[in-house]
């Protein structure tokens, strides 16, 4: 998947870029937890957004577990 982007690309992602994907597929979820739910209003909407994220908090936190295999894949 990540060749497939990356050849649709004017400059190609060097390995270093690659490396960090992992870590950036792993920050998504954390972002929005700490910086949109921060922003909604309704206290009610964000705990439930909150507890809505559990699964993809998990599989944020697995690919820091096996983060060498994960960026050995993007290279």
């Amino acid at each position: 998947m990540v060749d497939a982007y990356d050849s649709g690309l004017a400059e190609r992602l060097s390995v270093a870029e690659r490396w960090a994907l992992p870590l950036v597929m792993a920050g998504q979820p954390l972002w929005s937890l700490g910086g949109w739910i921060a922003c909604l209003d309704d206290e009610r909407a964000a705990r439930g957004y909150a507890s809505g994220m559990i699964a993809e908090v998990d599989w944020a936190l697995q690919i820091i577990d096996n983060l060498g295999p994960w960026q050995e894949a993007m290279v």
